[in-house]
């Protein structure tokens, strides 16, 4: 499985609140539980985190407000989950090291509601699905395990797992004719934003290269491989998040090769 859409290491069976904290908003932004009867059904109810977790959902909320306030010309207002600790079978959530977001709720009255309508990521709605995966690649920057709607379709298409189970973010694995979530992962933004028209079938054949090759081209992106380290990979990320935020086709923001990232 690809290591950025899979949970992984070895999963802890009996519970601990050790070096955990109850809060109520993360990185300065509240956060509100619920979102099972609708957009507006959410709640602000403490939850606790394991601080190492707490500490990257901090650094990862700030980012996201960073790229909304400049691309989407609006902050963030609130966060939506359905918890930390929400397992009793063998799961990190039993330590709190792992959270399930649903909602992601913008200054400006706007939304990404995972869970009404459902499947947020394959809606009608183009605008609708750039925002799911810009979202998704925002979480994918700074967390080495996400379980999305691509790689778990019937049980994560109203939420979004993100975890720290196994060490640092690294580039996606993609080996050629095998399958992978971060395969399916990239054919849904060659098709959500470069129009390729290809299956999501999670196997990386001679047409999937083909829209890679030109959702990178869109980009400008020939001169860095993103899949061959995680810096690359996160700079491309980025890059989606831009798109995805102001609902704009690869290509309306160019990588410059020589640019800091």
């Amino acid at each position: 499985m690809g290591s950025q859409n899979q949970s992984c290491g070895t999963l802890p069976c009996s519970g601990s609140t050790s070096n955990t904290s109850v809060v109520t908003s993360v990185g300065g932004y509240t956060i509100k539980y619920g979102g099972t009867s609708g957009p507006n059904d959410y709640s602000i109810v403490s939850t606790r985190f394991n601080n190492d977790l707490l500490s990257t959902c901090s650094s990862w909320v700030a980012n996201l407000a960073y790229y909304a306030s400049t691309y989407r010309g609006t902050g963030l207002s609130w966060i939506g989950h359905i918890g930390t600790e929400a397992h009793n079978r063998c799961s990190w959530h039993q330590h709190c090291k792992a959270w399930d977001l649903n909602h992601i709720r913008f200054s400006n009255g706007t939304y990404l509601d995972f869970v009404r309508p459902s499947e947020s990521w394959n809606s009608s709605s183009r605008a609708e699905r750039r925002l799911y995966w810009a979202i998704d690649a925002s979480l994918q920057r700074y967390f080495n395990a996400t379980i999305d709607a691509p790689s778990d379709p019937t049980g994560h298409d109203n939420h979004i797992h993100v975890d720290k189970s196994c060490g640092s973010v690294a580039a996606p694995y993609h080996p050629w004719l095998r399958y992978s979530d971060d395969t399916k992962f990239i054919q849904y933004l060659c098709n959500d934003f470069n129009s390729a028209g290809i299956d999501t079938d999670g196997y990386w054949g001679n047409n999937t290269q083909a829209a890679w090759t030109s959702l990178l081209s869109a980009l400008d992106m020939s001169c860095i491989n993103p899949l061959t380290s995680a810096a690359s990979w996160k700079t491309f990320l980025g890059y989606i998040m831009r798109h995805g935020l102001a609902n704009r086709s690869a290509g309306y923001w160019d990588y410059i090769c020589s640019e800091v990232q």
